[in-house]
């Protein structure tokens, strides 16, 4: 039980990581447009 929730919160935190840095790449390449 303990092991799921840490791979969820391993998981949840993964995707936070990669939704950040995709909205830190479309800043920059926004920026570079502009």
């Amino acid at each position: 039980m303990r092991s799921n929730q840490s791979l969820m919160q391993r998981s949840l935190l993964l995707i936070l990581e990669i939704c950040s840095l995709t909205t830190l790449g479309v800043r920059k390449s926004w920026w570079m447009r502009g």
